[in-house]
């Protein structure tokens, strides 16, 4: 009996510690659990932060990427725009152009008095340019067309009277426009140190009026005006072009003073004046 009491006692000490030892074990069990949840966690946290930023300087890269082929894009549509708007601009100065030019030929087609007192003007203005430099020399030559050659040289005239009055006239013009020219440069530099020494307005005003009086005083005409033809100033059969060149100093010297050449510097020097007149949006834009 007592044998039989001690083998129960035994088998429940068993279950016991078996139970004891299974709860451990389920213990041990969800310790290891809670702690593999909780460093999955962690992982999986770090995992999402670590691929959020990711994504975050990925979304940064290709939005500064968009932006910037956004500008180029931009920049690039106001380009051709303004590329565009220049050529139309630039179509309509080179009608203008042609237009004056096409004016310009039918004055000189039409010939008569007015282009007749042009040439001895054209030609005074390019001799003062020459004078501007230095002393004028004892010949000049004038090169016209050759339908011009009359109207400044002894061609021109049946008597002596007549070549009198076309030499008198060139001679005139000549002069004129050499002292206006003189006149204005002298007239400027005079102005320019005057103002700077005595910082006046009316000194300058003052000293250029007498350095002008002076430059006419001293004006120079040449001693001889030789008058030639020159085929680089017809066109058309001699109908257009027209004006003249003058040479002086054995050749050395030579400004074109030709209707082509000063409508070509004119168009140059005014083209800036002609768009901020014709196109005044388009100039106040750019600046």
């Amino acid at each position: 009996m007592s044998r039989a009491l001690g083998d129960d006692a035994a088998r429940r000490q068993i279950n016991q510690m078996a139970e004891f030892i299974k709860l451990e074990a389920r213990q041990k069990a969800e310790e290891i659990r809670v702690k593999t949840d909780h460093e999955c966690e962690t992982l999986k946290q770090l995992t999402v932060a670590k691929r959020k930023a990711q994504l975050r300087d990925q979304y940064k890269r290709l939005q500064a990427k968009a932006k910037s082929q956004l500008r180029k894009d931009e920049s690039k549509v106001l380009n051709d725009e303004r590329i565009r708007r220049l050529r139309h601009q630039d179509g309509l100065l080179t009608d203008l152009s042609r237009d004056a030019r096409s004016k310009m030929e039918r004055f000189v087609a039409a010939g008569g008095e007015p282009y007749a007192d042009l040439l001895p003007a054209l030609a005074g203005q390019a001799i003062a340019q020459i004078a501007g430099r230095e002393k004028v020399a004892a010949d000049v030559e004038l090169r016209v067309r050759g339908c011009d050659v009359d109207l400044l040289g002894d061609g021109g005239a049946k008597d002596a009277q007549g070549r009198s009055k076309l030499r008198s006239k060139l001679r005139s013009a000549v002069k004129a426009a050499m002292v206006e020219a003189l006149r204005r440069e002298a007239e400027t530099s005079a102005r320019a140190r005057a103002e700077a020494e005595a910082d006046t307005p009316e000194a300058g005003a003052a000293a250029a009026a007498k350095a002008g009086e002076a430059a006419v005083a001293d004006a120079e005409l040449p001693e001889a005006v030789w008058v030639k033809a020159d085929t680089r100033l017809e066109a058309d059969g001699g109908r257009v072009g027209g004006g003249v060149i003058v040479s002086a100093s054995a050749g050395r010297i030579v400004v074109d003073n030709s209707l082509h050449a000063r409508l070509a510097l004119v168009t140059h020097e005014l083209q800036h004046v002609l768009r901020a007149a014709l196109f005044p949006a388009s100039e106040a834009a750019e600046e």
